[in-house]
Parts: structure tokens; sequence; C-alpha cells
């Protein structure tokens, strides 16, 4: 707030609660669409160490939040994976690239580079252009004025700066200037006007010490821009929140240790 970080309390307990999942996902993915809440991820491990089956990972669950119910009776991925990017365009997801279920479906899922659109609504995946380069996940995406900027994750061990800019009204893909530094797992956001990719990874999809560079893209003139580092280098945080002026860049983990912590990074001060 005013340029600094303030410490936040979360509050346990909620005014409403919500059913967990129906099956155990892990690397999930979301999106909220209306009253509707879309969720995909990978089978996660049961109590008893088995790995649950391919099955789960295919499954698409959206939660009704008027109902409060559960439905895991929905169409599934054509191409199923997990650290996929999400974003919500005219009431259908849309869905970048993934990792290959981590160990239960490896081989099987073919999301690299892949772009997927699921329409809640009519309850169908179809398939759109595919990402005009190679991209196994985890890339950062922000959808700004009707279009689906996507920069980063990782291929064969690299990280990527590689970016491109998707338009879901005609399934097509234009040039953007690529990401100075090079990165995967990072927390994008967007206040509506750029794109803010906050920390992430370097190197393979293994943990490593976290990034601390905060780079900023202006659409309007295709550059970049460094804003400040945050304080502490982190990755694997998720989606970068945007609410009264801030962006909420939450959780992650740093050299292997998962963080509780979350920052507010006050966009018009630039500073944490």
């Amino acid at each position: 707030v005013d340029g600094a970080c303030v410490a936040y309390e979360w509050d346990f307990a909620p005014d409403e609660e919500y059913h967990h999942l129906p099956e155990p996902l892990a690397e999930t993915s979301g999106a909220v669409v209306g009253d509707l809440l879309v969720a995909f991820g990978d089978g996660d491990w049961l109590g008893n160490q088995q790995p649950v089956t391919a099955e789960t990972t295919k499954k698409t669950f959206v939660y009704n939040f008027k109902t409060r119910q559960w439905d895991s009776d929905r169409a599934r991925r054509p191409h199923w994976g997990d650290h996929q990017s999400v974003e919500v365009y005219n009431g259908k997801v849309y869905v970048f690239a993934g990792l290959c279920c981590q160990e239960y479906c490896a081989g099987h899922c073919d999301a690299f580079s892949k772009v997927q659109i699921y329409d809640v609504a009519a309850d169908k995946w179809t398939k759109g252009k595919d990402i005009p380069w190679s991209v196994a996940g985890s890339v950062a995406t922000s959808l700004i004025s009707g279009k689906i900027h996507v920069c980063g994750g990782h291929w064969n061990g690299v990280s990527l700066s590689k970016c491109g800019v998707y338009h879901p009204g005609t399934d097509t893909w234009s040039a953007m200037a690529d990401m100075p530094h090079g990165v995967h797992h990072t927390a994008a956001g967007t206040d509506g006007k750029w794109m803010y990719v906050f920390g992430g990874r370097i190197g393979g999809n293994g943990v490593s010490t976290g990034q601390e560079q905060n780079q900023i893209y202006n659409p309007v003139t295709d550059t970049w821009v460094w804003g400040a580092d945050l304080p502490t280098p982190r990755s694997g945080m998720g989606k970068a929140v945007y609410l009264g002026g801030e962006f909420y860049v939450m959780v992650g983990t740093r050299r292997g240790t998962a963080m509780s912590n979350t920052r507010p990074y006050p966009r018009r001060e630039r500073r944490w």
C-alpha cells in the first residue's frame, strides 16, 4: 500500500465453504465462467501411495457456485496434461500447452504446444491453432483487449523467452516481442493494459531457487520494461491477482521449500 509491503492475514473461518473436488488432483488449472468453476489437472496420489489411474487426469470437473455441487461427468480434454495455463474469453476456457501428466500418462497426453478450447455451456472441447513454437508447458498468459498474450515456458530443459499473441476470435497468432529473460512457472497477470510476469524458474522443470525479476510488457509499443524485483525469489505461484490497484503474488516455492507468504505489488508505484 502506497508503495510499501503490507502484511495480510488469511481468514480461515470463511462465511461460505465449498465442497472438495470429488477426486484428488495435482498441478491443477482452473477458471471461473459465470457461476461455474472449471478445474482439471493431474491425478494425485492416494493415501496408500498408489497413483490414481489416468482417468482422473483426463476428466473435466465443473463446480456450480449456486447449487454447490461438482459435476465430473463432463467432456474430456483432447490432450490431457498438467501445468496448463488458462484464460477465459466469451464464455470459453482457452488452455495452452501442458506437461505430460507428470508420471501417470507420460508419452500419451501430447499437449505440447497445443491450444484447447472448452465451451462450458455446450460441454465441448475443440482444438485451436497450435502455439507457433515448441513448448512443453508452464507458459505465462494474460488476456488484454480480447487478445491472449503467451510467453515463456520450457522445452527440453531450456527456459524460453519466446512470446506470441493468440486471437481467440479468429484462432490465429501474431508476433510479439520476446521476454528479456526466459522463464517458466511464473505468476502472470494484467491490469487490463499491460502484462506483468513475476518471478519463475530457469532451466528444466525441476524445483529451483526461483527468480526475482519483474518483466512488464506494453502491447501498444510492443516493448518490455523492468519493474521492481520481487523481495523474495520464487516460482510456481499460479496467477498474479490484480485487485484494487495491486497485484498479489501468492505463495510458491524456493529451493524446494513451499512458501506461505503473499506479496502485494502496487501497480502505480511499481515497487514492493
